[in-house]
């Protein structure tokens, strides 16, 4: 059995588990994961997005558990009812939801077995090489940050935030280290190992209190503006902002997976295979089987269409301080004639090279100069899907019937027919039909009250 096999039967057992690590007085986490599985109410949507336009934006939203507080398990730290109570502040509490399906088989000696989908197995980040990544039950890892309000109700809501959070809420001058030979890795190593100046690590508590949980791909150019901690690049920017402008920069990624991990990598990596099959009408897969629930549009994008791309790479109003890439306008069949003329002007002084320039400005040109589909497809809980991910959709509203159906010798009109003439009509002019067409998704939502997964993916 697999994980294929669970999301298409009729009939599933489902999981879903909560827990928390809690502060200490002293800054750090508790060593043991709890589990607070037995409070939710109502457990919320994690969504997870990439910019539509800014290639190395990932976009991790916060999610809102409803909890139950009859006992005041989730009141203020300083109440002795509370979970907290003896603990920091509930806020940045490490938060991690567990979720899939059940299999239960019973053995030969009589005894049941549960299995779940996707297993617990230790992630290799194999997302961003050319295998699928091992199954892993973890869907989301953050923290909790945000009000929360105690009510009659008796109940709270839990507000959750991505562990990115922490980057976003820390000042890049305040990171110490900078010097004349700085390379995007090497401030991410710096943020890394930042301490609080008492040998107290600021960011590795969040991520297991280990460099293991930290991948970060070397990188050689040298940022000349990340010398001094009072540069203009990295005197108003957060931590977060800056690891931004370098990623695009270096044309990288950056993103904290589901288990937690940080992830620095070449966007050059993303694996180009297929990584799941979507299913519809008309069509039946043994493996994928029937795994589309709707499909809620399917449309070509004008307003994501430009028929030029103008990136400014360098302070000084020059002609050499820009990569500019542009469509020809020819009156009756050119893209830029039929959708109008469209710029996407962009900056960063980050580049280093022009060469870095021309290729960043080439792959937006490539993705954004031909307009192109997006499909967004509701389906079964699907753990294994997260953005860039690729993968086919098959749907046929109106299928053709291509054999003949009916007894002739039958249902002829006399003994002289044809098998031809009673074969149906070809169906034209459906709505819908796509042939394990290959979409690149930019934004999934796993809906973990419903158990639903709704899928936004673009043409490739």
């Amino acid at each position: 059995m697999s994980l294929q096999n669970q999301v298409s039967k009729s009939f599933n057992k489902i999981f879903r588990r909560c827990f928390i690590k809690r502060r200490q007085n002293d800054g750090t986490y508790e060593s043991e994961w709890q589990d607070v599985s037995k409070y939710v109410k109502k457990w919320g949507k994690i969504r997870r997005e990439i910019d539509s336009s800014r290639l190395s934006k990932f976009r991790f939203r916060g999610m809102t558990l409803v909890m139950q507080n009859e006992e005041g398990t989730f009141n203020p730290w300083t109440n002795d009812a509370s979970l907290w109570f003896g603990f920091s502040d509930i806020q940045r509490t490490l938060f991690k939801i567990e979720a899939g399906y059940l299999e239960q088989t019973q053995g030969a000696d009589g005894i049941w077995i549960n299995t779940e989908y996707p297993s617990t197995a230790e992630w290799d980040m194999g997302h961003w090489d050319s295998a699928k990544w091992d199954d892993q039950a973890i869907a989301f890892t953050g923290i909790i940050y945000g009000n929360i309000a105690i009510s009659t109700k008796n109940e709270v809501a839990l507000p959750i935030q991505p562990v990115t959070e922490v980057f976003r809420q820390y000042s890049a001058r305040n990171i110490g280290g900078y010097n004349d030979s700085l390379t995007a890795s090497k401030f991410i190593e710096l943020v890394r190992d930042h301490t609080d100046g008492s040998s107290n690590y600021v960011f590795r508590p969040f991520f297991g209190d280990t460099t293991t949980n930290w991948e970060i791909a070397t990188t050689t150019s040298i940022f000349a503006n990340l010398n001094t901690s009072t540069a203009d690049d990295v005197r108003d920017n957060t931590v977060w902002k800056v690891m931004e402008k370098l990623s695009e920069a270096e044309n990288h990624v950056p993103f904290i997976g589901r288990d937690g991990k940080f992830i620095f990598k070449d966007r050059a990596d993303i694996t180009t295979t297929i990584a799941w099959e979507f299913h519809g009408q008309g069509t039946f897969n043994r493996t994928y089987g029937h795994n589309i629930i709707d499909i809620r549009n399917f449309a070509p994008k004008p307003n994501k269409y430009y028929s030029r791309v103008s990136l400014k790479w360098k302070d000084a109003n020059t002609t050499t301080s820009f990569e500019i890439r542009e469509s020809t306008l020819t009156v009756g069949n050119s893209t830029a004639w039929i959708f109008g003329e469209r710029t996407f002007a962009f900056t960063n002084t980050w580049i280093q090279t022009a060469t870095v320039a021309q290729t960043l400005a080439q792959t937006l040109f490539d993705d954004y100069s031909s307009l192109k589909q997006e499909i967004n497809v509701i389906a079964p809980f699907t753990p294994e899907l997260d953005i860039l991910d690729l993968v086919s959709v098959t749907y046929d509203a109106s299928p053709t019937l291509e054999e003949n159906l009916w007894d002739v010798r039958d249902w002829a009109a006399d003994n002289t027919s044809t098998s031809t003439d009673l074969i149906w009509d070809a169906n034209t002019g459906e709505a819908l039909k796509l042939s394990a067409e290959e979409f690149k998704i930019i934004s999934v939502e796993d809906d973990l009250d419903k158990f639903r997964t709704i899928v936004q993916a673009r043409e490739t």
